[in-house]
């Protein structure tokens, strides 16, 4: 999505080709959640030297928002420094006091939106929240981001260490909630339809005041599920389902081995008379 009006993209697009030929487009290392489940948290090979890692709780030793690059990770153990040389081993049997992100860099310079990924404090301790959009001000070149809230005009001073966040050009429907700009360009393929409902393609063509475009490749397909009223279904209803689809694969498949087995040969013999009055037992009757 794009809070600008289509006749000003190329003056924007120009301002910034001219910023980066000057070498004046600032660089910002930011941080990306790798989303590792229960199961790869406790697997050691899921970390890797360079990746870092978050703690979202105080331990012994750590404090709670603090960042750990990881320096060695093998079969054994995974250790990590911090930026004043103390080394720790990263306990993963308490995976759910830490995230584990990979580092990156993205270019930004004055005027452009960016997008916060986790919740945290500025340098003066202002809260910032997750999906909260900011106009950049001014750029250190220490990489210190004075920043704008575009709707409530709070300002923030976002510290070189703070690495959560993304550019805000492009954004999900679920995170564009709430945000009302001039113009809206949506793309929506048809890898995307699994998770196309009425109730999520209201959220992406509302978000625009004067105009809206959409991009597809099939769009009787989209049409048709954007039109479908799908109510989030809960825990027990899913089980339900997957139980319901089991069984029919399960009868399924019993149907097609009992088709491939061969009916049973039965083999009828005639018996003559004789030899049935021959078999025939016939008890003598009581003599008086």
């Amino acid at each position: 999505m794009l809070g600008k009006k289509l006749s000003r993209l190329p003056r924007s697009i120009n301002s910034r080709c001219k910023l980066r030929e000057a070498e004046k487009l600032g660089k910002k290392e930011c941080l990306i959640n790798l989303n590792l489940t229960e199961a790869q948290k406790m697997d050691k090979r899921s970390y890797k030297q360079g990746d870092v890692v978050q703690f979202n709780q105080n331990m012994r030793g750590v404090k709670r928002g603090s960042v750990w690059p990881i320096t060695s990770s093998d079969k054994n153990k995974i250790t990590l420094t911090n930026d004043e040389g103390k080394t720790i081993n990263l306990p993963i049997d308490q995976h759910t006091k830490f995230d584990v992100f990979k580092r990156s860099e993205i270019g930004i310079s004055k005027g452009d939106k960016i997008r916060i990924t986790k919740n945290g404090f500025d340098a003066k301790d202002k809260h910032m929240d997750n999906g909260q959009i900011l106009e950049i001000l001014l750029v250190r070149k220490n990489g210190h981001i004075k920043a704008r809230n575009v709707i409530s005009k709070v300002e923030y001073s976002v510290p070189q260490d703070y690495g959560h966040i993304a550019h805000a050009h492009c954004i999900t429907s679920h995170a564009s909630q709430g945000k009302t700009v001039d113009e809206v360009f949506i793309a929506q393929p048809s890898s995307t339809f699994p998770a196309t409902d009425l109730k999520q393609f209201y959220v992406s063509v509302s978000r625009g005041r004067d105009r809206v475009s959409i991009y597809t490749d099939d769009k009787e397909a989209l049409l048709h599920h954007a039109s479908n009223m799908r109510d989030r279904e809960s825990a027990m209803e899913l089980l339900g389902k997957s139980k319901v689809q089991s069984n029919s694969v399960a009868d399924h498949i019993i149907r097609q081995e009992m088709q491939k087995q061969p009916a049973p040969n039965i083999r009828t013999k005639s018996i003559e008379k004789s030899e049935l009055e021959k078999s025939h037992y016939h008890e003598p009757e009581p003599e008086i």
